[in-house]
């Protein structure tokens, strides 16, 4: 457990940082049809910098089918990754970006096991249960698929030849770049 908690705080903080809404699915983008006004995202508790990519891995493996996830998968994470890096970002090639995927993947099974904290509660939403249902379906395939727990040590390994420190953190932080995204709906 020990090693899987550091795998995971190397992986945060060794890969590129941006600012992460931390629980980025659905039901926490108010969507839009009208083209005149932009999706708004809310429910900004989890916040703080890391790795962008684990906020695309929360949103498509708890909003998208299984079967879709995995069609589409690809695609999805090479045109983020083009328009990512068209953008100025330093040096991320789309295999460490799939890397940090799959690592993030790992933090999207955790978020599932919180909203089992939601059952019973007066204030849960009538369909919980089949929302809960949902997406324990989704991130024990995305587990399957992704092998999280390995990508996390792989991550532990590449960073253990130049442990992060304070400087080489903040430098990394500014180096990096945020970048703004507009979600449209299909």
């Amino acid at each position: 457990m020990k090693d899987n908690t550091l795998a995971w705080v190397e992986h945060r903080a060794g890969s590129p940082q941006t600012l992460c809404h931390g629980d980025f699915h659905p039901e926490n983008v108010l969507f839009t049809s009208d083209p005149l006004r932009k999706n708004v995202l809310i429910d900004w508790q989890y916040a703080g910098a890391g790795p962008g990519i684990c906020d695309v891995a929360m949103f498509l493996i708890s909003s998208l089918t299984v079967d879709d996830r995995r069609k589409h998968e690809d695609s999805l994470l090479r045109t983020y990754h083009e328009v990512l890096t068209a953008h100025g970002t330093f040096d991320y090639s789309f295999e460490e970006m799939f890397l940090n995927y799959r690592a993030g993947a790992a933090m999207v099974m955790f978020k599932a096991l919180l909203k089992t904290s939601l059952f019973g509660a007066p204030w849960a939403r009538s369909d919980i249960l089949e929302i809960i249902d949902a997406v324990f379906k989704r991130t024990l395939a995305a587990a399957q698929d992704l092998a999280p727990v390995e990508a996390m040590k792989e991550v532990m390994t590449r960073n253990r030849g130049s442990e992060p420190t304070r400087e080489t953190m903040t430098a990394k932080r500014n180096t990096s770049r945020v970048l703004a995204c507009t979600i449209t709906p299909p």
